[in-house]
């Protein structure tokens, strides 16, 4: 074959400069390490976090503990969350007091 300089603008000359390109991607390939190694370095650490994770859990559900058994009935209650706790204010919704809701809900 000739080189790509001397060959037209072609199918064979696109794949020519194809393979060329594809022996230079080739050498600086760098092998990936073990995936099974991957795979269980990733568990470990994942399972670090959780352990980790529950330790906190436990740390506030003691202190929570703590605080109730002190201050009795007194003690804050958690708000339960819901999606209309949870629901941030939005430009688009309407106003209940709003003077043409008014209007509206009294029309009906």
């Amino acid at each position: 074959m000739l080189p790509t300089q001397l060959l037209p603008d072609t199918k064979m000359a696109k794949k020519i400069k194809m393979d060329k390109k594809d022996d230079t991607k080739k050498a600086g390939v760098v092998q990936r390490s073990n995936p099974r190694l991957s795979r269980r370095l990733k568990r470990e650490s994942g399972k670090e976090i959780m352990v980790e994770k529950k330790k906190q859990k436990r740390e506030r559900q003691e202190q929570n503990r703590k605080l109730r058994e002190e201050l009795g009935d007194a003690a804050p209650v958690p708000k339960t969350r819901t999606i209309e706790n949870t629901r941030e204010y939005d430009v688009t919704t309407v106003d209940p007091t709003d003077a043409e809701v008014g209007l509206i809900l009294a029309a009906l």
